[in-house]
């Protein structure tokens, strides 16, 4: 299987390309319109995958995130628990038989749950990376350590990720104190129970400082969507070691099928434009964001690529409107990069 990806990884390498990341600058129609840079490095053609979930050695997983700790359970379904899932402690979900490992620590329950940039559960998390700075280096650790961390505990789980282009947010005091100045006035606070609303208005303990590096997973050098769904792995270090870590459901390579021609993504862009948009009708649909990736098909159990094109609910840079009382989000239409055709379901 090794020499597979080998040879599979040359033959990409070898292929031609036909953008070096322009933008794409295009009107379809007077309701929808692109203005948005392309990926670099966009081959002519690729092929289907075959793929299936990753399978996570759960005992390797304890070990590394924690040791001795319990109690253990093995579910039903084959997931496997640890720790005390109320919220207060240590607590791991491991869904072996999906690729997808979630790990709290007691800090992360108690104090940082929905406040995660990008990573967390709940709209607050996306607030969050408007605060947290993505150019501070903390005394402890420099940024790019903590990439190679995050990036070294994916490979010993088994779980393929891309370090060029990694997002690191830092966790520091001054810019966590300014994003709890704005909580603190907000509605989305009243909705949360008053004893995590004051948990989360207490200030960030500097042992807990660090880094959240996010990591987008591959597969044979590509990013992917799983149950249309684009998952970025997201791993807290701090002064404590790791204290968060979401993979989300990762896939690996099983071999190669066809190789097909792509369809360009000028007209993939046009014929995005007949797409389920979630806008108020008459409103413009701006792409900020195009993304070749590729998509899993659950019952083919193969992997097609697939041009993503992303607006902002809000309209052109609305992400800027982001607060924690007005939730923006982005949306993507996906075209088949073979086929050509828009895929019927929202890409999130």
């Amino acid at each position: 299987m090794k020499r597979f990806h080998l040879l599979f990884l040359c033959a990409c390498l070898l292929l031609p390309v036909c953008a070096q990341g322009e933008r794409l600058t295009l009107t379809v129609n007077e309701c929808f319109m692109c203005d948005a840079e392309l990926p670099a490095d966009i081959p002519q053609s690729l092929p289907v995958l075959r793929a299936e979930h990753v399978v996570i050695d759960a005992d390797k997983a304890i070990a590394m995130l924690m040791p001795g700790k319990g109690p253990r359970e093995e579910l039903a379904n084959g997931d496997v628990t640890v720790g005390v899932g109320d919220g207060e402690h240590d607590y791991m979900l491991i869904e072996k038989a999906y690729g997808r490992v979630c790990f709290n620590s007691a800090y992360v329950n108690r104090y940082l749950l929905e406040l995660i940039p990008g990573g967390g559960y709940g709209d607050g998390c996306n607030v969050a990376k408007k605060y947290l700075p993505t150019d501070v280096a903390l005394d402890f650790m420099a940024p790019e350590e903590a990439v190679r961390q995050a990036a070294d505990l994916m490979q010993a789980l088994g779980i393929e990720v891309a370090t060029e282009g990694a997002v690191v947010y830092t966790l520091e005091r001054e810019s966590y104190a300014a994003m709890q100045e704005t909580m603190r006035e907000s509605e989305w606070l009243t909705r949360t129970t008053r004893k995590r609303a004051l948990r989360y208005l207490e200030p960030l303990s500097k042992d807990h400082e660090g880094y959240y590096v996010h990591l987008t997973p591959t597969v044979a050098g590509h990013p992917y969507v799983v149950y249309d769904s684009r998952w970025t792995v997201c791993v807290l270090i701090t002064r404590q070691g790791v204290e968060f870590v979401e993979t989300g459901f990762n896939l690996r390579v099983t071999g190669a099928g066809e190789e097909k021609p792509l369809v360009p993504v000028e007209e993939a862009l046009k014929t995005a434009a007949s797409g389920s948009i979630n806008l108020e009708e008459g409103a413009v649909c701006t792409i900020e964001e195009v993304t070749l990736a590729y998509r899993f098909h659950w019952e083919k159990q193969t992997m097609t690529p697939c041009w993503i094109f992303d607006y902002c609910s809000d309209g052109a840079g609305g992400m800027k409107g982001l607060t924690f009382d007005h939730w923006v989000r982005m949306y993507g239409i996906g075209v088949d990069g073979h086929s050509g055709k828009v895929i019927d379901q929202t890409i999130f």
